[in-house]
């Protein structure tokens, strides 16, 4: 027999795709993630795949995800035998731009565990050299160095240096 829900509180933490194959026989990915790109307001559906890699036939219970955003269909007993999956729609709301994150948890005869599903926002990251080194520079005299600054992030951003004399930078914003 298959146990209940559980408590939120209780739930297990997300195992690996080889732990959760080892232990449960259930190969289901590392889970789904909604890339950046989304917008808040419009309504995205992905699938997650469950599949039986085990040598017996197996059922399985799921519960719904905790927040409003993620939704499926109403939770029903999953029998599969040895070698065959079953695909189930998720589909993500946003409200937000924010990161959202849930789980969708599933039960065995074995025990339960959860998949992890999530969304993320576009994030802000740059590359700069942490120095630079004009070697020896006689006094009175200009040392020039050139370096790059990357933006290999997905958004796009503006920068300004301060320094302090009798350095300089050009250009001072971009």
């Amino acid at each position: 027999a298959l146990s209940g829900t559980q408590p939120l509180t209780s739930r297990p933490a997300p195992l690996g795709k080889k732990e959760r194959i080892r232990r449960f026989g259930v190969d289901c990915g590392d889970g789904l993630e909604w890339a950046a790109g989304w917008e808040p307001g419009g309504e995205y559906t992905k699938t997650l795949t469950v599949k039986n890699v085990s040598t017996k036939v197996m059922k399985l219970k799921f519960k719904l995800p905790t927040s409003k955003f993620f939704s499926m269909a109403f939770p029903e007993t999953i029998n599969l035998t040895a070698g065959l999956s079953k695909s189930l729609q998720i589909s993500f709301r946003p409200i937000r731009l924010e990161e959202y994150d849930d789980v969708v948890q599933f039960f065995t005869e074995k025990g339960s565990f959860v998949v992890p599903i999530s969304a993320a926002i576009p994030r802000i990251s740059s590359k700069v050299p942490e120095h630079l080194d004009f070697g020896f520079c006689p006094c009175a005299e200009t040392g020039t160095k050139t370096f790059l600054v990357t933006n290999d992030g997905e958004v796009p951003i503006s920068f300004s240096w301060t320094v302090m004399a009798p350095f300089s930078l050009s250009p001072r914003s971009g």
